[in-house]
């Protein structure tokens, strides 16, 4: 009876430490990140910001890269948060890729939409617009912008895209 209560113990000791362990925790400390994006001085509502290394990605415990992403709300700040990882970015250099589908091209599809009449005639394209910048915020290997996360909690400059 006792060996049986101690492997009960040990397998309940072991599951409980797998759960406060979380599964797939950054290697890093994540230091919360903010900031902005406009269009012609107005807020970007809707753009998503993505933090890509500049270099080597920092990685979770299972090795996995962490992509630090937000998305801009109705006043075009964003709070980056980490792969569901937790809020923040863990230090480091950063470039700024910035994805923007203003919600006037999806209110002007819904029209479109509402006229399918089967499944067969939706495009996702008419779902998703096309950025309104064609990519040219969001190309990795042309990073119109960057950023540094330092050890602390950090403010961003803001992010004014143009035409």
């Amino acid at each position: 009876m006792k060996i049986v209560m101690a492997r009960v113990a040990l397998v309940a000791g072991l599951c409980l430490s797998n759960i406060s362990c979380g599964g797939d925790a950054p290697t890093s400390t994540l230091y919360p990140v903010r900031g902005k994006v406009t269009y012609r001085a107005q807020p970007a509502e809707g753009a998503i910001v993505t933090l890509m290394a500049d270099g080597e990605a920092p990685l979770t415990k299972q090795g996995s890269p962490i992509v630090p992403m937000g998305i801009a709300g109705e006043d075009g700040t964003f709070k980056i948060n980490s792969t569901g990882l937790g809020e923040g970015a863990p230090a480091g250099k950063y470039k700024v890729l910035i994805t923007w589908r203003p919600s006037s091209k999806i209110a002007a599809a819904k029209p479109l939409l509402a006229r399918k009449k089967k499944s067969s005639d939706y495009n996702p394209n008419d779902l998703m617009p096309a950025d309104a910048f064609d990519g040219r915020y969001s190309n990795p290997g042309k990073p119109l912008f960057t950023a540094e996360v330092k050890a602390e909690p950090n403010e961003l400059p803001p992010f004014d895209l143009k035409d």
